[in-house]
C-alpha cells in the first residue's frame, strides 16, 4: 500500500502529497461557504504544465445531501447517482469506477474504507488527523491506497480522491453532530 498525505494549510485549503516532505502536490482541494450557508469545494489535479494551482477536476456544491451536485469534467450530476446508496437505511455508497468495476465506500469508526465491491479487496483505508500531545506527534490524514492505483495516469486515484472527499464531508458531518 501507499500512503497520500493530506496536509492542511488552513481551514479550507488542503494539499494532497506523497511524502510529508515532499514538495510533490498531486492535488489541491479548496472549499469555500457561500453567502446563503451552502459550501462548495474544487478538487484540483496539478501538473507539471499546469499552472500553480492546478486544472480543475471536479466540484462539489454541498446543499444538502439530496441535492448535492458534483461537477466532473463537462458533466454535472445529481450525488446521489454518482455514488449512490445500496439500501435505504446503508451509510456505504457505490460508484463504478473508470476501470468499471464497482467500489464501495464505508464509515468505520471515525475513518472510511474503500472496496472493490465484488470481490471485498481492500483498496483504500483513510486515517483520521491526530493533534499532537505531549507523549505523542501529530499526525497528518492519510489514505493508504493499493499500489496499483497510485499511477501518474491513473483514472482510478482521481476517482478514489474525488469520492474520498465527499465521503469525508458526510462523515465529517455525522462526527460534528456526535461530538459536539
Amino acid at each position: 500500500m501507499e500512503t497520500l498525505y493530506f496536509v492542511q494549510h488552513d481551514q479550507f485549503s488542503t494539499s494532497v502529497v506523497p511524502a510529508l516532505d515532499s514538495e510533490d502536490v498531486l492535488y489541491n482541494i479548496e472549499s469555500n461557504i457561500q453567502s446563503d450557508g451552502s459550501r462548495s469545494t474544487d478538487i484540483l489535479k496539478t501538473s507539471e504544465d499546469a499552472e500553480k494551482d492546478g486544472l480543475q477536476l471536479a466540484s462539489v456544491s454541498y446543499f444538502d445531501w439530496n441535492d448535492t451536485v458534483v461537477k466532473f469534467g463537462a458533466k454535472s450530476f445529481d450525488l446521489n447517482a454518482f455514488l449512490r446508496r445500496r439500501n435505504l437505511y446503508s451509510n456505504s455508497r457505490v460508484f463504478v469506477g473508470p476501470d468499471g468495476q464497482t467500489y464501495k465506500w464505508s464509515i468505520r469508526g471515525k475513518g472510511l474504507e474503500l472496496h472493490q465491491a465484488d470481490s471485498r479487496e481492500l483498496i483504500v483505508r483513510s486515517h483520521p488527523p491526530k493533534e499532537g500531545t505531549l507523549f505523542s506527534k501529530q499526525r497528518h490524514a492519510s489514505l493508504e491506497i493499493a499500489r496499483k492505483h497510485v499511477t501518474d495516469d491513473s483514472k482510478m486515484l482521481d476517482a478514489i480522491i474525488i469520492t474520498y472527499c465527499i465521503m469525508q464531508h458526510k462523515l465529517d458531518e455525522r462526527l460534528q453532530y456526535r461530538y459536539p
